[in-house]
């Protein structure tokens, strides 16, 4: 099975330099560090070394306005766990990724979505929400936005930003993929700073196993997210972010590493289009995965089925929706999950197959 349905970036280079940096930690990290609790507050060195990671436009902020946590996930889920209470709203994209439904629901709260196009969301459907009051916080991806490969213009963000101020929204910024496009718009955290929560972490650009993100925040939602940390774990491990420190310094490396993913990225964009393009009805291709559209006449769950009967992994588009409408002809495809472009090409063959012989069983032609 040809998995297209995990939205992983494989890199022979992320496993060696993990590899590389848990050696280092295991024969360079202080006792202090290996063997002593800490609590959520996190440390201050170790902060300001871990901004290496960020976007330029955030690099320069102070420590009081990072926090360390687990992983992007982890932060939604401290985010919303501290600055709500049960019952409170959420407002979504009618798409997005499936973990932020997830922690809404595990912490008994509702959601309602806005109106998105081309763009992004839409500022007057947003506005409209805001004007009854009913929403906390605004959970985005404004960047490379999963599943929708949707990444949103400056003057949109702007007017985003603009009203989650006038009606007191907090706007949580999910940027696991901003390293990817680094000729993306300014993120939210640096437009609107004191009304945005900043997310992102290690597990795209390095490996899903390095279980550290980060949190850029106003210092007083800062301080709310680490007790949430305490009270769930005590504390990061620190064995994880002295590896992730270690690898912060070898920043010619990190700099090569995503030329090369650039690179890689665009020829898998070329290929899928090439192959699937004519039996689609609109593909958009970001740097990580492919939202595809397909008519009316496909049913999108046999489509899956019949693709895993062909050896390929596919989700379905209702995977990502949040409400009953959204994603209902579409499918995700992560063209860079696949170890080798080669690999990725044998996967859209085989869905091509499939979708040029509507009337055929997959076993008929595997």
């Amino acid at each position: 099975m040809i998995d297209l349905g995990m939205n992983a970036i494989a890199n022979d280079w992320g496993e060696e330099i993990i590899r590389w940096a848990l050696q280092r930690t295991s024969t360079k990290a202080s006792s202090f560090n290996l063997m002593t609790y800490r609590d959520g507050f996190g440390d201050t060195q170790q902060k300001l070394a871990l901004r290496a990671f960020l976007p330029p436009l955030l690099q320069e902020i102070g420590e009081d306005r990072i926090l360390i946590n687990h992983g992007a996930q982890n932060g939604v889920y401290t985010a919303l766990g501290r600055l709500t209470t049960p019952g409170d709203t959420i407002c979504l994209e009618p798409l997005s990724y499936p973990g932020v439904r997830a922690a809404i629901s595990q912490l008994g709260l509702s959601s309602i979505t806005v109106e998105t196009d081309e763009f992004g969301i839409c500022p007057v459907s947003f506005e409209q929400h805001c004007k009854k009051g009913r929403i906390r916080i605004l959970v985005t991806t404004a960047t490379g936005h999963n599943p929708t490969c949707i990444t949103t213009p400056l003057s949109r963000r702007k007017e985003i930003g603009l009203i989650a101020q006038k009606y007191d929204v907090l706007i949580i910024e999910d940027d696991i993929y901003g390293f990817l496009y680094p000729d993306a718009p300014p993120p939210y955290a640096h437009l609107f700073p004191e009304q945005t929560i900043y997310l992102s972490g290690l597990a795209k650009r390095i490996s899903p196993s390095l279980r550290i993100g980060f949190a850029i925040a106003p210092p007083h939602i800062t301080m709310l997210m680490a007790q949430g940390i305490t009270a769930q774990t005590w504390m990061v491990s620190p064995i994880l972010i002295n590896a992730a420190i270690e690898i912060a310094g070898r920043q010619d490396d990190l700099i090569s590493f995503l030329e090369e993913i650039r690179k890689e990225a665009k020829e898998r964009h070329d290929l899928t289009i090439r192959t699937l393009s004519p039996y689609a009805t609109s593909l958009k291709i970001c740097q990580s995965h492919a939202w595809i559209e397909f008519s009316q006449d496909i049913s999108i769950p046999q489509l899956v089925r019949r693709a895993a009967e062909a050896g390929v992994h596919i989700l379905d588009g209702n995977r990502f929706a949040n409400n009953a409408t959204a994603g209902k002809h579409n499918v995700r495809l992560s063209i860079m999950a696949p170890e080798t472009a080669q690999k990725l090409e044998k996967a859209l063959i085989k869905l091509k197959t499939v979708l040029s012989n509507p009337n055929e069983t997959s076993c008929d032609f595997f």
